[in-house]
Formats: structure tokens, sequence, C-alpha cells
């Protein structure tokens, strides 16, 4: 008896054992993940003041990095490639865009396939929607290219 036992534990732990080989983790950015859910639990004035804080904050990064000697070669890219598209973003954005702005942001992150992108990626997807408006893709390029 006790060696059916203890052929049991074994055959059970190398069983557990392949089976965990087979489980992969894959990296995942927690981060974002928590910026989704974060803006998700807002409502709706905290939303706006939540953007206003994401552009305070964008600029206040580009400053530390032209200030800074180490970060200062890389403050160019960080301005052209992130701080200017989000400046470009609140130029001219009056309080009924910031409401539109904010539901394709909602809406950016109905989808699940969104959950894992960061904020950044929700924001400049809703200022391409807020620009075109309802518009499907084959609108856009029936517009842009009249034949």
């Amino acid at each position: 008896m006790k060696r059916a036992v203890l052929i049991a534990m074994i055959v059970a732990a190398f069983g557990l054992a392949r089976a965990q080989d087979v489980i992969q983790s894959r990296d995942f950015d927690y981060t974002s993940y928590g910026q989704m859910i974060y803006w998700k639990t807002l409502t709706e004035e905290e939303k706006k003041v939540f953007l206003h804080a994401y552009l305070y904050r964008t600029h206040e990064i580009a400053q530390q990095m032209k200030q800074n000697r180490k970060l200062k070669s890389s403050a160019g890219k960080y301005i052209d490639e992130l701080a200017n598209p989000v400046y470009k973003i609140f130029q001219d954005l009056d309080s009924k865009k910031k409401k539109d702005l904010i539901d394709w942001i909602d809406i950016f992150y109905r989808n699940e396939f969104n959950h894992k992108e960061n904020f950044y990626n929700a924001l400049t997807y809703a200022f391409q929607k807020l620009k075109t408006g309802k518009e499907s893709m084959n609108d856009v390029y029936k517009r842009t290219y009249k034949q």
C-alpha cells in the first residue's frame, strides 16, 4: 500500500512539473493596464482633470530633460515624438471637444485588445477620431482620394 501511494505521489509530482513547464509567462506592461483601470474609475470631471495633469506632466518632463545634463541628448527626441503631439492635441481643445475626446478614450478602452495599451496611445486614437468624426476609414479614403 505504501508503494502504491509513493508511486501515485511521484506520478502526481511529475504531472505537476510538466504542467508548469507548459505555462509560459509573457511580458506584460502592468503600468499601461493600471492606467486603463484608473481611467475607467474616474468620473467625467475627474477625467478632465486627469487630461490637464497629463499635459502638465508631459511639459514638466520635457523641461526636466532639457535641464538635466545626462538626458539633454534625449530631450529633442522626447519633445518631437511625445511632447509636441500632446501639445497639438490640447492646443484647440474647448469644453465640447474635451468631452468628445474623453468619450473616444472611453471607447478605446472598451475594446479588450486595448487594455494593455498606454494612455498616450488612447489619447492619440481619440484625437484622430475627433478629427475624422464618425467617418469610417473607407469614408476617409474616398474623401481623400476622390475617383
